[in-house]
């Protein structure tokens, strides 16, 4: 049996000077009893069973008065944005978004930036293939006159 694949469990400070077994400020807490949640509400986030959701599928399968939702962060923001307008049309509840309002909103304006940053892009890129035949035209001509400099001087 490979034991790095095994957990590290809880080992008691038993050292003369061990400051977690002094209980010293700043050096942790030891487990205790009482320490614990009960049986009945752990896993629970305010009292709601926590799910989450990939896609609409399983934000259909929510039901709001018991359950509460967290989106997977491998949910593309396209999908999310859907996700979040049927959560709030179905009063579902969401842990890592806040205001749906909110974030749709300022998701529809990282899209206008982002569009108004390609044209831009693309705008640049046309101005500096220009550029390029320009000063290819201009090292063409350049390399003619120095070509024929050395054929005057030589003749």
């Amino acid at each position: 049996m490979n034991v790095s694949k095994l957990e590290r469990k809880w080992r008691r400070p038993k050292g003369i000077h061990a400051k977690l077994r002094l209980s010293r400020c700043g050096h942790g807490l030891t487990p205790r009893v009482g320490y614990g949640t009960g049986k009945c509400k752990k896993g629970l986030v305010n009292g709601l069973k926590l799910v989450w959701i990939n896609g609409l599928n399983d934000l259909e399968k929510i039901e709001s008065n018991k359950e509460i939702g967290i989106v997977s962060s491998k949910v593309g923001t396209k999908k999310k944005v859907e996700i979040v307008e049927k959560a709030k049309k179905t009063n579902v509840k969401i842990i890592n978004i806040r205001d749906f309002d909110a974030y749709i909103k300022s998701v529809e304006e990282k899209r206008k930036k982002s569009k108004e940053g390609k044209i831009k892009k693309e705008e640049v890129k046309k101005e500096i293939k220009k550029e390029k035949k320009e000063s290819t035209e201009e090292k063409a001509e350049k390399v003619k006159e120095e070509k024929r400099k050395i054929l005057e001087k030589g003749v």
